[in-house]
């Protein structure tokens, strides 16, 4: 079976959909079946850094405008949808008209189409993957539909939360084969925001590349190499500062324990770095903590193992959710208990109580509750560790999980029907 992939979101890209991307076309690699992915970012084996994601403005318009394969890959892009029997006409029709009431993902659709579809053409693949279910799905479906192939989506939470009675982007969920949930939570928030039937959904969770996580010291040579007391606690975060991650709230509870030897490390950057460096110092929270930027894959293992505790307290803001929070089980790995929120996916990441706690979103007195609860037990602290490390290993290896995607593929091409 030969798949194709697209996606605007793929390494060095960070964040979760970079991240389940990777994973699932390092497996492929190890698999008898063949994945190409199509990224605006890097080329090497059944790798094509042919996808173009530049911002297309008035310049570039005019620039595709003149040119005849604009028009010849338009008439494609259309005919290819309004001649598929299966699809209701009228469905077509709106198809069709959100490429149009979107401008820009229309110029994104055509102009990519004007570069891959050469190259495709001399692929002989089964099925279409879009990588996730923004700007990249149109684009995904339009080109299953000129080469009659089944597609399938995954989606995550940003990318198809954002809904009004206005956009026509549903069709695009109606009218695709297959829609791969990473959790429970988002498979059912989508289902009811589209109406889409259960049997188009699949939950799969995602993994982590136990491989990509190995660190040879100890805890104790770690925190000597580091220059960290060993009767610190450490409490660490790593994510994007963005404001659904909520870091402020971690250091408003730091500033209600003063007096305990806790000492806070920020892995990431992000549009809020500098509010929460403004916030650290209005907090007189200097000495407590630490900014490390963006780290190194090898750095940021070794923080998480020489750490005590991890936070992160998402919040849903503005339609964007935690689709799930895969640093969670990172952290786990390592042994090291978790706190986070119950929002999005995060429940499925925690099991409260057991591999770390669940608090409400926004809720400063339970965070600093729990922190004082780690901080002072111990004993629970390292069983909780330990449960995680568990379950990680039990159930989130990727080269476990990959068999449920291959096992899908295949499935969807066995039942291909022609268009």
């Amino acid at each position: 079976m030969n798949t194709v992939l697209f996606t605007d979101d793929f390494y060095p890209n960070i964040g979760g959909i970079a991240d389940v991307l990777l994973n699932i076309y390092k497996q492929f690699q190890e698999q008898d079946e063949t994945l190409y992915v199509f990224n605006p970012y890097i080329k090497g084996k059944n790798l094509f850094n042919t996808l173009t994601i530049d911002n297309l403005n008035l310049k570039r318009f005019g620039y595709l405008i003149r040119k005849k394969e604009f028009y010849k890959y338009i008439l494609l892009s259309f005919w290819s949808v309004l001649r598929d029997k299966k699809i209701p006409f009228l469905q077509k029709i709106r198809l069709l008209l959100y490429l149009f009431i979107k401008p820009k993902t229309l110029l994104f659709v055509i102009n990519n189409i004007i570069k891959l579809y050469p190259v495709l053409k001399n692929i002989k693949f089964d099925l279409v993957i879009s990588g996730n279910s923004g700007r990249i799905l149109p684009f995904s479906f339009i080109i299953s539909r000129i080469f009659k192939k089944k597609l399938i989506t995954i989606a995550y939470g940003l990318d198809f939360l954002v809904n009004s009675s206005l956009s026509f982007k549903t069709y695009y969920f109606h009218n695709t084969d297959k829609i791969i949930l990473i959790t429970h939570k988002t498979k059912e928030i989508i289902r009811k925001m589209y109406h889409l039937d259960d049997d188009k959904l699949e939950v799969i969770r995602v993994g982590i590349d136990i491989t990509s996580l190995e660190v040879k010291e100890t805890k104790s040579e770690l925190r000597k190499e580091f220059n960290i007391s060993n009767d610190d606690f450490i409490i660490l975060s790593v994510g994007r500062h963005v404001p659904r991650k909520d870091f402020q709230l971690v250091l408003r509870a730091l500033k209600k324990l003063n007096g305990l030897k806790i000492k806070y490390y920020l892995i990431g950057e992000g549009e809020e770095t500098t509010n929460l460096k403004q916030l650290t110092k209005d907090l007189n929270l200097e000495k407590q903590v630490v900014f490390l930027g963006l780290c190194d894959i090898e750095t940021r293992n070794k923080y998480y193992k020489m750490s005590d505790l991890f936070i992160m307290p998402s919040i849903t803001k503005n339609n964007d959710i935690e689709g799930f929070g895969i640093v969670f089980l990172e952290a786990n790995y390592f042994k090291v208990p978790v706190i986070g929120t119950r929002t999005g996916g995060i429940s499925e990441a925690i099991i409260n109580r057991k591999t770390g706690f669940l608090i409400e979103q926004n809720d400063i007195d339970d965070l600093v509750e729990r922190i004082i609860y780690f901080y002072v037990n111990e004993t629970e602290r390292k069983k909780m560790g330990e449960d995680g490390y568990n379950r990680v290993i039990k159930d989130f290896k990727w080269e476990n999980i990959i068999n449920f995607y291959t096992n899908l593929f295949l499935e969807m091409k066995d039942n291909r029907e022609i268009l």
